[in-house]
């Protein structure tokens, strides 16, 4: 009966140490498992979003075509608006090189005051003079201040 007794003692103790290993890593296991879980959940917008990546990328690569092909229709409008002015342009280019006057008649008074006109050349003469002398004193061409 001892030898039962210490049986049943070895057995016991074996299974509580093969079930308490057990539980050690099946518990530690679980619990990794859940904070895996756990970190995937908080993941999960961000990896929601991924799945629109390709639709966002595609939308935007036909926006840039759409505002290529604004631009060129623009082109187009601007071509044709200045071919249809450039008549209109020469014209008033034209019209801006014949108006003046060439060859005109110039009018004279009736009457002439040479008193006036000899005073007047006089006084134009004098102050030529006169700068002519201060230059030729400033360049030390004749005696000077």
């Amino acid at each position: 009966m001892a030898f039962a007794n210490a049986m049943d003692t070895s057995r016991d103790t074996l299974s509580r140490n093969l079930g308490g290993m057990a539980a050690n890593i099946y518990g530690g296991n679980y619990a990794n498992e859940r904070q895996n879980q756990m970190q995937a959940a908080q993941l999960a917008p961000q990896t929601a979003q991924l799945n629109y990546f390709d639709a966002n990328q595609m939308l935007n690569a036909g926006r840039l075509r759409d505002v290529y092909n604004q631009n060129v229709r623009n082109d187009d409008v601007n071509r044709w608006n200045f071919n249809q002015e450039r008549p209109w342009d020469a014209l008033g280019r034209y019209q801006q090189m014949i108006q003046g006057n060439y060859g005109g008649v110039q009018t004279r008074p009736v009457y002439q005051n040479s008193t006036g006109q000899f005073f007047g050349n006089l006084s134009a003469g004098v102050g030529a003079a006169t700068e002519g002398y201060n230059f030729g004193r400033d360049m030390g061409w004749w005696g000077g201040p």
